[in-house]
């Protein structure tokens, strides 16, 4: 992903979008350990045993305090941190020296074998990365942390603690299950895909990314339009500049007209944005995306067996 100071969307490989994710360069500090369930459930301590958790970390940008997400991952031994984009089929280290450093052998080297990995405490055993070779890491990230590294686990975000947790099994637990309200989705090419509510219509296939951290829902033009009321972005509440691999880009954000849900679960954020000069970003892909704006104040759980879906447990 680009390392600009500013709201940076990532689009690449098979097609125009390969991932998706808003990538923010500002400071982290490192912290991680293993916690106890936090604020989950009343549940046995043999369930407790089997969720393991570390603290996740927000990147400022401006005053955008959750701008963007990254979690401790464990390589061969080795602490990295990477930003959380389930907007992103795979993982991926940036940099060719970080890529030499775990073994690469050039540096047209674009897949690389790490022997041992671990996120959140769970043995994920041998993977391959991709490697971004042309995207350099910095001090707050060392790559990003896409879905495939998620997928046949229970993943928790719990944002009020600001603690990420993994459980390895898929299934959520009869206690989490009465506590949760929950919205079914689709896995696709290696996306995971919800409809969104809005008022009495449905707007189909619209991708999770966690790595467009600070969106509630982004749409293209003529949904922007229908859905605000407002024909033209650059009348839009706000507006706001970002980086599209090093061009810029403005996102316009207005309410929705009608209340956005996901399934049964209202979003906190009713902001709806679109890419001003971009009025077709989604191309067909998907018919937008939505970020973790709005479950700010919630625990987020993913269900990512072979029937995916998406909880949310209010606090």
């Amino acid at each position: 992903m680009e390392h600009y100071p500013a709201l940076t969307i990532a689009a690449a490989g098979t097609g125009r979008r390969r991932w998706l994710g808003f990538v923010l360069a500002l400071g982290i500090a490192l912290l991680g350990s293993l916690v106890p369930r936090p604020g989950l459930a009343e549940e046995s301590d043999a369930d407790s045993e089997q969720i393991h958790c570390r603290a996740m970390k927000w990147i400022r940008y401006k005053d955008q305090a959750k701008a963007a997400l990254t979690v401790p991952i464990m390589l061969n031994g080795r602490l990295e941190w990477f930003q959380l984009d389930t907007g992103t089929p795979y993982t991926m280290l940036h940099g060719e020296q970080l890529a030499r450093d775990y073994g690469a052998a050039s540096a047209s080297q674009s897949r690389l074998e790490i022997e041992d990995v671990r996120l959140a405490g769970v043995d994920l055993g041998r993977r391959t990365l991709h490697v971004l070779g042309d995207h350099e890491p910095n001090e707050n990230y060392s790559g990003t942390l896409g879905l495939d590294m998620l997928m046949g686990h229970l993943v928790i975000l719990n944002f009020p603690d600001q603690r990420f947790c993994m459980i390895e099994d898929a299934l959520p637990s009869e206690a989490m299950m009465r506590r949760t309200l929950w919205a079914k989705g689709v896995l696709r090419d290696g996306h995971l895909f919800f409809d969104i509510n809005f008022g009495d219509h449905v707007l189909s296939d619209v991708l999770f990314d966690t790595g467009s951290s600070n969106i509630a829902l982004w749409v293209d033009h003529p949904a922007w339009s229908q859905m605000t009321g407002i024909d033209d972005p650059e009348n839009a509440a706000q507006l706001r500049e970002g980086m599209n691999w090093g061009r810029k880009i403005t996102m316009a954000g207005a309410p929705a007209k009608n209340r956005l849900r996901l399934g049964p679960i209202p979003f906190r954020s009713q902001i709806v944005s679109t890419a001003v000069e971009q009025p077709d970003f989604f191309n067909g892909f998907a018919n937008g995306l939505f970020g973790n704006a709005p479950f700010f104040g919630d625990i987020v759980v993913l269900s990512l067996g072979p029937t995916p879906a998406l909880g949310v447990i209010r606090r």
